[in-house]
C-alpha cells in the first residue's frame, strides 16, 4: 500500500500493491529487532464500502503490515508479561469440552530457527499442535518447486 495523495492533514489516497493480497505470516529475530508480518486490515468509515479483489468484506480491506519491536524491549517486557498472562497458559487453549480453542483456520508462519535456516510451523484447522518443516519441503509439496 502507497500514498499516491494528500487530501488534508489526516486525509490520504492510497493505491493497494499486490503484495498486500499476500496472507503469509513470518517472524523474523535479527540482532537487534524481532519482525512480525502478517495480513491486517483498514476498515471504512460510515457507510462507505469496498469491493474487489483487496475487499475481504464490504467495509475492510487488507493490507500486508509489519511491526519491528527491539530485542531489548522483547527479552524485557514482552516475553515476561506474555510468559505470566493468564491467556498465554496452556489451559487457556483448551475448550472445557478438552478441545483445542481458537484454531479456526489452517495457519502457517515462516521463519528462521537457530541455524538461520528456512523454516515453516504448520497447523490444520481444529488440530493442536504445529508441524515443523523445512521451507524447500513446504514448497516442494505446495508448489512442486523446490528452488525457494
Amino acid at each position: 500500500m502507497k500514498v499516491i495523495k494528500q487530501i488534508s492533514e489526516n486525509e490520504f489516497v492510497i493505491k493497494m500493491d499486490d503484495c498486500d493480497l499476500q496472507m503469509e505470516r513470518s517472524m523474523k529475530v535479527a540482532h537487534d529487532y524481532v519482525e512480525f508480518a502478517g495480513n491486517s486490515g483498514i476498515t471504512t468509515e460510515g457507510d462507505v464500502t469496498v469491493t474487489g479483489k483487496f475487499a475481504s468484506c464490504s467495509n475492510w480491506i487488507k493490507r500486508y503490515t509489519s511491526i519491528h519491536i527491539p530485542i531489548r524491549e522483547i527479552i524485557k517486557i514482552v516475553l515476561p508479561y506474555l510468559n505470566n498472562h493468564e491467556y498465554c497458559k496452556s489451559e487457556h487453549l483448551i475448550t472445557s469440552s478438552g478441545k483445542p480453542n481458537y484454531c479456526w483456520n489452517n495457519d502457517v508462519i515462516f521463519f528462521k530457527d537457530l541455524n538461520n535456516k528456512d523454516m515453516v510451523a504448520v497447523r490444520l484447522v481444529d488440530e493442536e499442535e504445529y508441524t515443523i518443516i523445512p521451507r524447500k519441503i513446504y514448497a516442494y509439496l505446495i508448489k512442486g518447486n523446490i528452488n525457494v
